[in-house]
Order: C-alpha cells, then sequence, then structure tokens
C-alpha cells in the first residue's frame, strides 16, 4: 500500500473531513490520475507542505483548550491595556517631575495597601464556592468591607493629615490624600467582580475592562497634566482608571439579583471562610508592605525624587511583566480550582509545569531587558530621568522571580493561607533588613534596589518547595473525600 499526502486536494470524492489519498497498489494508477500535477511529486515541496500542514493542526488543537483561548484573551487585552500604557508612560514622564511621581508612589502605596486588607481576601473564595448564591454573597461581603475602610480613611486622612503623611516622609502629598479611599474602593471592588467573572468565565468582560481602565486613567493624567494640576492630575486619574470597568462587570452572571443577601447570612458566609482574612488577609497586607513600604522607606532616605526615579523603574518592568502575570493569574486560578474539586492529586503536576514554563520565558525576558532597556530609556525619556535606567537593571532579578511564581500560588485553593502567611512575613523582615543595612551603612540607592532586588529573588524561589510540600498527592481515602471537604466548606 502507498500513501500521498496533498494538501489541496478538494474532489468530493475524498469527503469533507480528509486531505489524505490512499490507494491499493492495484488501483494506484488510476487514483493517481485524479490526483492535481501540483501534488503528484512527494519532493521537498511535499516534504515541507506536510511540516506546515502538521504545525498548524498541533496549533489548532492547542488553541481548542479553553483555558489556552482565555489565557490569550486576558494577555491580548492586558497587553493592548499595557501598550497604552508604555506610549504613554514618555508623555507623562515629560509632563510630571520625578518627585512629583514620588508623591503619587506615596499615593498608590497607602491605596494598594489598604485595598490588600480591605475585602480580607474573601474574593479568593468566590471561584472556589460551590454554591452561586454563596460567591454573589462574598463579593457582597466585599463591596461592604471596602466601602467601611473608604470611610475611615476619609476622616483619617482628613483629621491626622501632618501625622500619618510626616511619618512616611511624604508631607507634600496632604491636599490629596484623601482620594486613596476612592482609589482604594475601586481596586477592591474591581479585584472581586474580578473572581465573579472567573466564575463565570466572562474573560472577554474582563479583557474589555482592562483596556478602558488604562485608558481612563492615562487619559485623565495627561489631560490634567497638560493643564498644571501637578500630582492632583496623577492623583484623580488614578482614582478613574481604578474604578473604570466596575460597571460591566456587576452585569456578570446576574450579580444584581442575587448579591442582596440577609446580615446573617453574609455573617454566616464570612465566618464559614474564616481562614482567607485570618491568614490570606494578613498575609497579603504584608505582601504589599514588603514591596510598597520599603520603596516608601527607601524614598524618606533620600528624597522624594528619588523615590519617583525607583518608581519609574518599577512602573516600566510592571508594564510588561503583568501582561502575562495576570492573565496567566487569573487562567490558572480557574483551571488549579477545577482540578481541586474533581482530581486534587493533580495540582502538584500542574503547578510544577506552570512555573517550569513561566520561569523559562520569564529569564529569557529579563536577559533581553537588561541589555535593551536602559537604551531605550535613554533614547525616549527627559534628561531628568537619566537616573532610572540603572535601577530597571537592578530591579530585573526580582522581577523574574515574581513573573515565575507568584501568579501561580496555590494556597487559598487548598486552604493552606498559614504557609502564605509564614512567607510574606519572613519577607517583609528580609525587606525591613536591606533598608536597616542601608540606614547604618549610608549605602547608595542603586545598591541597595540591587540588594533588594537579589533577596526577592530568593524569596520568590522558596515558594517551589513550600508548594511542592502543601501539594503533596493526598492519600486515596482523602483524595476520594476533599470533594466533599471542599463543598461544606463553601456552604
Amino acid at each position: 500500500m502507498r500513501f500521498a499526502r496533498c494538501e489541496n486536494v478538494s474532489q468530493p470524492w475524498l469527503g469533507k473531513r480528509f486531505a489524505t489519498f490512499a490507494a491499493i497498489e492495484d488501483d494506484w494508477d488510476d487514483a493517481a490520475a485524479r490526483v492535481p500535477s501540483s501534488c503528484r511529486d512527494s519532493g521537498p515541496g511535499m516534504t515541507q507542505n506536510v511540516q506546515v500542514s502538521s504545525l498548524s493542526r498541533e496549533l489548532s488543537r492547542l488553541l481548542r483548550h479553553a483555558h489556552v483561548r482565555n489565557f490569550l484573551l486576558l494577555f491580548s487585552a492586558g497587553g493592548g491595556a499595557r501598550v497604552l500604557q508604555v506610549a504613554a508612560y514618555p508623555l507623562l514622564l515629560f509632563i510630571y517631575t520625578p518627585a512629583q511621581f514620588g508623591l503619587f508612589a506615596g499615593f498608590t502605596t497607602i491605596a494598594t495597601v489598604a485595598a490588600a486588607f480591605a475585602t480580607m481576601r474573601y474574593e479568593l473564595a468566590i471561584p472556589v464556592s460551590r454554591s452561586v448564591k454563596h460567591a454573589a454573597g462574598i463579593v457582597a461581603l466585599c463591596v461592604i468591607a471596602s466601602g467601611i475602610l473608604g470611610v475611615m480613611m476619609i476622616f483619617a486622612f482628613g483629621l491626622l493629615p501632618h501625622t500619618l503623611l510626616g511619618w512616611m516622609g511624604l508631607p507634600g502629598l496632604e491636599s490629596v490624600a484623601w482620594l486613596t479611599a476612592f482609589s482604594m474602593f475601586g481596586v477592591s471592588v474591581y479585584g472581586a467582580l474580578t473572581y465573579w467573572a472567573v466564575r463565570f468565565g466572562a474573560f472577554r468582560e474582563i479583557a474589555r475592562t482592562q483596556i478602558v481602565k488604562a485608558a481612563g486613567e492615562l487619559g485623565t493624567q495627561i489631560a490634567l497634566g497638560f493643564a498644571g494640576s501637578g500630582v492632583w492630575g496623577l492623583a484623580i486619574g488614578n482614582v478613574v482608571g481604578m474604578c473604570a470597568g466596575i460597571g460591566s462587570l456587576l452585569r456578570v452572571g446576574s450579580l444584581g439579583k442575587l448579591a442582596p443577601q440577609s446580615a446573617v447570612r453574609l455573617f454566616t458566609l464570612a465566618k464559614s471562610w474564616r481562614d482567607f482574612p485570618i491568614y490570606s488577609g494578613t498575609a497579603g497586607l504584608l505582601s504589599q508592605a514588603s514591596t510598597r513600604f520599603t520603596l516608601v522607606a527607601l524614598g524618606a532616605m533620600f528624597s522624594p525624587a528619588a523615590l519617583g526615579l525607583l518608581w519609574a523603574g518599577f512602573a516600566i518592568l510592571e508594564a510588561p511583566t503583568s501582561i502575562i502575570a495576570v492573565a496567566a493569574g487569573r487562567v490558572y486560578y480557574q483551571r488549579a480550582s477545577e482540578i481541586w474539586r474533581e482530581q486534587p492529586e493533580r495540582l502538584r503536576g500542574l503547578f510544577l509545569k506552570t512555573v517550569g514554563s513561566a520561569f523559562v520565558i520569564s529569564l529569557a525576558g529579563g536577559m533581553l531587558a537588561f541589555f535593551l532597556l536602559p537604551w531605550l530609556m535613554h533614547m525616549a525619556l527627559p534628561a531628568r530621568w537619566a537616573g532610572a535606567s540603572g535601577l530597571v537593571r537592578a530591579l530585573i532579578p526580582a522581577y523574574i522571580g515574581q513573573l515565575s511564581i507568584i501568579p501561580f500560588t496555590t494556597y487559598g485553593i487548598v486552604r493552606r493561607q498559614r504557609w502564605q502567611l509564614v512567607w510574606d512575613a519572613l519577607n517583609l523582615v528580609a525587606n525591613l533588613g536591606v533598608v536597616a543595612y542601608g540606614h547604618f551603612t549610608g549605602a547608595g540607592l542603586e545598591t541597595l534596589v540591587t540588594l533588594l532586588s537579589l533577596t526577592r529573588f530568593v524569596a520568590f524561589a522558596a515558594i517551589v518547595p513550600i508548594h511542592m510540600h502543601i501539594l503533596k498527592p493526598p492519600a486515596r481515602e482523602d483524595a476520594l473525600n476533599v470533594r466533599a471537604r471542599t463543598e461544606i466548606s463553601g456552604m
């Protein structure tokens, strides 16, 4: 029997689904006459067609997986949002000064750290809760908690602005500090609604809101910057960007009908998922503090302008890395939640495979950024930002570790948040140790940032053996009962 592969055969006798011609040797001459002349040779051209066809089929097979399509959707949307940011950065850095960006870094630090505590990380329970109504109740719980904290922040910065901001070394932020409450509320509520949308697979809606958020924030900051608004323009633009997209996600899954629930039911939900505020909430606060407050502490040691240069370095690296991190993390969380509910013994393998692939991609991207970014910054940015290029190089190791591991941490899914709390506490101690070293030795800013970056890389790498411990395949009887335990905890 002989076979010939032909990609452009379209005769009806071959059928609608196949382009493979097979004939028994006795009928070969008769069948060959029916094959187009362009396909009768099996030389190099034929081999190339076979290879291209195989690659096309492999890509088609890959794209049939829902989690791959969802990742590409969020990746493309996040990429579009980050392209807007990258395109706007030269203009923003031309309009605003390093000192103004230093104050803005303090503004975002307050809002982000508060947002990490506002919802107490209850939103992590939304995708893994068995009941849709219970998940809607958790969303309502997050919104209420964020609103209460927002009111408290407005009163705090209205009554004690000098004390709070003077301690942070940011006295110039007093006039706009109260806006951090609105930025915090937008971050918290949007985050909870994102997990709600992830539960329903509404990745297209999430992708759309990412573009809207980026356009709203950058457009407002540029417009107000040209109007000479100073740090007010950066702060108001941040509030607009953080709150944009909330209305669209509220329409997902009939949330408006499910979320209103009694106070007793909300209290029951809060109690049944109490591990999240106790461990994940505290860990999230420590995580944000270890990054944000460390930056502010370094800025207080030097000046707001130095903090602005450091913030620019973080922002330039954050733009490309978060494209992958946000998209991959959300898709992974959905996939890992499904596996934990159905086949928990497979979760460890998924984590290892995902982290390994992410590390290879991150390392290649980090090496490319090390050589290209300083040159691009020199070409595109004003001279007053020249000091940021060395800080960007110093921060690359930390971002390689962060991008490789942080989006795929699985503490909340397997209800082992204690380990996350321990890791975040040790990471904070290590970062504060770097700050203390700089305080007592008088080391320069770039030296301290390099030491901080390497410290964070080692800390991120330590997450892998921790997950190898908490994701050990369960015993057979435990594997049979894990679905029941998950369902009971979500009641």
